[in-house]
């Protein structure tokens, strides 16, 4: 390991670290007695995940702690093979068994699930939760009863992660098309 690398390892003192899974160089949060400094790596492909994964989460919990605001986690998974109505029935029996009266099935609960068909880019579950102790199970429901059928979730899309992946191993990638006129290079 280069002596440089030796600088990622030493956040400020009274740090709070966030893990890099994209690259080498941690995040940190530091509070100060005029708010909070929130330091992350600067290359997109390293800052996006760190700012979606841990620094949004904290904003949020944050600003609920000191405004009282009601917190409402969501998270939109991305799924792709499976039909629309068998992922629905997937994820409402695991929803059921794993949050009983909270999911209703509908508006009422204080779990909520929605799914919208998006041609290439497979089928999405639209998952809203108001009661914080809940969110663990549902989080663990839909991952066991979807599985291997989701490759991302939020923000994330199907080319994002493939150009991740081939980053996070120093590959690159090149298309030769001609029946799609280009779609899958304009794509990636």
């Amino acid at each position: 390991m280069p002596i440089s690398n030796l600088r990622q390892a030493q956040p400020p003192e009274g740090a709070a670290v966030l893990e890099n899974t994209h690259g080498t160089a941690p995040g940190f949060v530091v509070q100060h007695a005029h708010g909070h400094v929130v330091v992350v790596p600067g290359p997109p492909y390293e800052m996006i995940p760190m700012v979606r994964d841990h620094v949004l989460p904290r904003l949020r919990a944050l600003r609920a702690s000191m405004f009282g605001v009601p917190r409402t986690w969501k998270r939109v998974y991305k799924t792709w093979g499976a039909a629309e109505a068998r992922i629905g029935e997937l994820v409402g029996t695991a929803l059921a068994a794993a949050c009983g009266e909270a999911y209703t099935g509908d508006e009422r609960g204080s779990v909520r699930v929605g799914y919208l068909a998006r041609g290439a880019d497979g089928i999405w579950i639209k998952l809203a939760v108001d009661d914080a102790p809940l969110v663990a199970s549902v989080v663990v429901a839909v991952e066991s009863a979807v599985g291997t059928a989701i490759y991302g979730y939020d923000d994330q899309t199907l080319e994002s992660i493939v150009l991740d992946l081939c980053s996070a191993r120093g590959w690159s990638i090149a298309t030769a098309e001609s029946l799609t006129a280009g779609m899958v290079a304009a794509r990636l």
